[in-house]
């Protein structure tokens, strides 16, 4: 059996290498593939592996009505639906047209039908079906796409919902259970059908933590999805993205050689900055950065994968760009904001939507065409 398996991977591996092939080396790991990058992408051109110009911008410090934004959605229609922070009064969904004119808002504070009262997450599904997650509520309101109110959907445990392959959704939990001063947490994405029933965990991250000793940057667990695969990856694989279908099943694994990242003292003070002196007190840091900061899939299921190694401006992180077949195809450096490990990029039609922070602290969604090299 090893013998024939040894067999299969050098076939696999010959194929990739063929002409016009990706030199990736393909194996079979019980009956799921298998894709291994090395450090560097078997091709390289100027500026990574496409190019981006620019059309146009929604800017928080010039748009007043969304001082701070929280994530961004965009429908069929190439318009723009912006989350803003959930302080304040007011609504917190502001919709813009593909020109980045604005339209309208809704979704205004309180907990009646329609209202919102921690607005943490905007997602957008299949038909333009608009989720915002309502963190402490367990719920999600869902919207269409023109404002009006369609319903709730309870989400137990979970703190986001976002699209997944198909018609399904998925749902990020987080469990906590406390004995004396230990803290065992566990992370989890779970693939839901579109009436929001569980189809089936897709994976879980289990991290022990003490109330005197907490752990910062928390465990990473991030996932995104194309139109027919899910990609999910946690920390405790190293580099390793899984990749599944509409039911949830696994079907492929990217992994890719990389170099660990120290953390910084920089990037210590800047995290420690905001915090209460008792939190700061108990951070601990690890040695290295986890392996990447997040992901994003495009629509026909490239992927792009934010490390924490510097990009070439400042604040700008390089990116491993793959192929639809799993392989190394470029690096690019960009500048793109990451949340609660969940970044957001969104790669549609031609176009790719880019929230980034500013250096004065203000947040903007640029918005380009991009073309593939």
């Amino acid at each position: 059996m090893k013998k024939l398996t040894a067999v299969l991977s050098v076939v696999l591996w010959a194929t990739a290498c063929g002409p016009g092939r990706s030199p990736a080396e393909r194996t079979m790991e019980g009956g799921v593939e298998v894709v291994f990058n090395h450090a560097e992408p078997f091709r390289s051109g100027q500026d990574g592996p496409f190019a981006l110009e620019e059309t146009m911008r929604i800017d928080s410090e010039k748009e007043t009505r969304i001082p701070d934004i929280f994530g961004f959605e965009v429908d069929s229609a190439d318009e723009v639906f912006v989350l803003r922070e959930y302080r304040g009064e007011g609504d917190f969904v502001f919709k813009f047209d593909a020109a980045g004119r604005f339209l309208k808002s809704f979704g205004r504070k309180g907990q009646g039908p329609g209202e919102l009262e921690n607005p943490h997450h905007i997602a957008l599904g299949r038909g333009d079906r608009l989720l915002i997650s309502d963190l402490g509520r367990s719920l999600v309101s869902e919207f269409d796409k023109d404002g009006a109110f369609v319903g709730t959907h309870p989400l137990e445990r979970a703190i986001r919902a976002g699209a997944g392959p198909g018609d399904t959704w998925i749902t990020q939990a987080v469990d906590q259970k406390f004995e004396m001063d230990k803290i065992q947490m566990t992370w989890s994405a779970r693939l839901l059908d579109s009436t929001f029933k569980e189809i089936r965990e897709l994976d879980s991250l289990k991290v022990q933590m003490s109330r005197s000793d907490f752990r910062f940057p928390e465990p990473l667990l991030c996932w995104s999805a194309s139109s027919d695969r899910a990609f999910v990856a946690d920390e405790g694989h190293g580099y390793e993205i899984r990749i599944f279908g509409p039911d949830g099943t696994l079907e492929r694994m990217i992994r890719k050689e990389s170099a660990p990242v120290p953390i910084s003292d920089e990037f210590k003070a800047k995290t420690l900055k905001p915090m209460p002196e008792p939190m700061r007190k108990a951070v601990q840091f690890p040695e290295f950065h986890t392996p990447y900061q997040s992901l994003a899939a495009s629509d026909d299921g490239r992927l792009l994968v934010m490390t924490f190694e510097p990009g070439d401006r400042p604040g700008e992180f390089l990116f491993d760009v793959f192929d639809k077949d799993g392989a190394l195809i470029g690096r690019k450096s960009l500048n793109a904001y990451v949340w609660e490990g969940h970044l957001w990029v969104k790669i549609r039609g031609g176009r790719f939507y880019c929230l980034r922070e500013k250096p004065n602290g203000f947040k903007e969604i640029a918005v380009s065409r991009i073309t593939w090299k």
